[in-house]
C-alpha cells in the first residue's frame, strides 16, 4: 500500500506540468532579455549562431506553452459543458420518471381505497371468485405506465435520488404483482399473500418518496 502511494507521488498532474513549463518559458524570456541588455558582453560573431538558436528555442517554448494553456483551457471548458449537460439530462430524466410515478400513484389510489374498505381476506376471496373487483385491478394495471422508468431509470446516478429510485422500483413491483393476480392466480391463499405484499409495498413507497406523496396517495 505504502509503496504504491510513493510511486504515484512521483508523477506530476497535468496542471503541475503546465506550471513547470510556464516557469521554464518565463525563465527563458528573462534570460533572453538579460542577454539583449548585456549584448556588448555576451554577443559576438562567435556566439551569434548560439544566440540565434537560443532565441528560436525560447520563442518555440513560449509558443508551445501558450498553445498548451489554450488547449488545456478548451479541454476544461468542454469537460465542464459535458458535466453540465449530464446533470441537466439527469434532472430531465428524473422529472419525467417522477411525473410518471405520480400518475401511477394516482391509479393506485383505487387499490389503496379497496384495502381500507375491505380486509385482505375478503379481497382475496372476491378475486378468486372472479368478481368485479378483479376488473378494477385490471383497469388500474392498464392505467399504470412505466415508459420513462424503463428508458431512463439507469441514467439516474445522483445520490440524492436514492430513496426516490427505490420508490420507483417499488411501484414497478406492485405493477408486476397486479399482473400476477390478474393473469395467473386463482387460489385464494396465494392471492392473499400477494395482496399483503402489495399493501406493504405501497406503504413503503409513500415512506420512501416523502410525506407529500403519502398524503396524495391517501386522498380519496
Amino acid at each position: 500500500m505504502f509503496s504504491n502511494k510513493g510511486k504515484r507521488g512521483k508523477f506530476f498532474s497535468p496542471f503541475e506540468l503546465i506550471l513547470i513549463v510556464i516557469f521554464l518559458a518565463v525563465f527563458a524570456c528573462f534570460s533572453l532579455i538579460l542577454l539583449i541588455i548585456n549584448q556588448n558582453i555576451l554577443i559576438d560573431q562567435n556566439s551569434i549562431d548560439l544566440l540565434d538558436m537560443y532565441i528560436r528555442a525560447s520563442f518555440v517554448l513560449i509558443g508551445s506553452t501558450l498553445s498548451g494553456i489554450v488547449a488545456f483551457f478548451i479541454f476544461s471548458l468542454q469537460e465542464n459543458v459535458k458535466k453540465k449537460e449530464k446533470v441537466e439530462n439527469e434532472m430531465k430524466f428524473y422529472d419525467n420518471i417522477k411525473e410518471e410515478y405520480h400518475d401511477n400513484l394516482e391509479a393506485l389510489k383505487k387499490v389503496s381505497k379497496m384495502m381500507r374498505q375491505n380486509s385482505i381476506s375478503d379481497l382475496a376471496n372476491d378475486l378468486a371468485e372472479e368478481k368485479e373487483v378483479k376488473e378494477i385491478l385490471r383497469a388500474v394495471h392498464t392505467q399504470m405506465n412505466f415508459t420513462f422508468y424503463s428508458d431512463f431509470l439507469k441514467e439516474l446516478k445522483n445520490k440524492e435520488y436514492s430513496n426516490h429510485i427505490k420508490a420507483f422500483k417499488k411501484s414497478h413491483q406492485v405493477y408486476k404483482y397486479l399482473e400476477l393476480i390478474i393473469t395467473n392466480l386463482e387460489n385464494k391463499e396465494n392471492i392473499e399473500k400477494i395482496l399483503v405484499l402489495i399493501k406493504d409495498d405501497i406503504i413503503e413507497m409513500k415512506e420512501l418518496y416523502g410525506n407529500s406523496s403519502s398524503n396524495e396517495t391517501e386522498e380519496d
